[in-house]
């Protein structure tokens, strides 16, 4: 039963306040419930079979403003408290399946339980102008706060606590040809926001051990640098009496900018390297409707 409410004022023709509640919930993956281990006498089990699934309270406090017929303000204020979130039993562990990217994180706790929490909470703020007069444009802010909780009972940043992020995008639109029954489209869009979280990396031990080795109780202690990418997009839409063709080059990441992904031991190197994601990469798309 996830009971849920939500109320909404009217305050006038163009400002509109509203609040909601709710429980909610979802299973993790199926290899969450699922792992299942070899015991030293051999006997196959599977820890993790009745584990709960992780449930969460959502508040969402709203404020939206019609600024004008096609441009919109809107505010939203939340807070998610996480619980049931299932965790490594093993005690003083910092392992939580809130910082899972795959089922090898999820599997990779022998035996786990629901003690987890976790939290998110901030702020998001929307400018968006309604595509009138042949252009468009949506500005997306938010400055948020990510945490966990696992067995060693101390909070800690997700790995997806970036802090802030800024989004810009935005279109404009030119008709072209003889009757004006063609399109040229320009697109472009901006992304910046807090580098990714990763545990910092025992150096001294990893030289020692000649293997990888991270401070596992500072879990997502460290950040990467500051991400940012500019994409830029053009298309060419020929209408004619039965079939329109359309061209579209898409370029990701024009600056060619090689964003920080994380931080990792070279075994070769015996240093701390960095690796980071894929630069600048185009995409051309022809389509024809008939």
């Amino acid at each position: 039963i996830e009971p849920r409410a939500a109320i909404q004022w009217q305050m006038n023709d163009r400002q509109t306040l509203s609040a909601s509640v709710g429980l909610h919930s979802k299973p993790e993956h199926l290899a969450t419930y699922i792992f299942d281990g070899t015991l030293p006498e051999g006997d196959v089990h599977t820890p993790n079979r009745n584990l709960e699934i992780s449930k969460a309270m959502h508040a969402v406090l709203g404020y939206d403003h019609g600024l004008s017929p096609n441009l919109r303000l809107k505010l939203e204020a939340y807070y998610q408290q996480l619980y049931d979130i299932p965790i490594e039993a093993t005690p003083g562990s910092t392992a939580s399946v809130l910082n899972s990217f795959d089922i090898w994180d999820i599997i990779g706790a022998d035996s786990m339980n629901n003690d987890g929490f976790g939290r998110n909470y901030g702020l998001d703020l929307t400018l968006e102008k309604f595509f009138s007069d042949q252009y468009y444009f949506l500005i997306t802010g938010s400055l948020y706060e990510s945490n966990f909780k696992a067995n060693d009972q101390k909070w800690h940043n997700t790995r997806f606590n970036g802090n802030y992020q800024l989004t810009a995008l935005a279109g404009k639109e030119f008709k072209v040809g003889k009757k004006k029954q063609n399109i040229i489209g320009l697109n472009g869009k901006f992304i910046i926001s807090g580098g990714n979280r990763f545990t910092p990396v025992d150096l001294e031990a990893s030289r020692a051990a000649g293997e990888w080795i991270n401070f596992d109780d500072r879990p997502f202690e460290s950040r990467s640098s500051t991400y940012w990418r500019f994409d830029l997009g053009f298309s060419y839409k020929i209408n004619k009496k039965k079939t329109t063709h359309s061209i579209m080059l898409d370029i990701q990441n024009v600056a060619n900018r090689f964003n920080e992904y994380g931080r990792y031991y070279d075994e070769d190197t015996q240093q701390i390297e960095v690796w980071t994601q894929q630069g600048l990469f185009p995409n051309f798309n022809y389509r024809i409707e008939f």
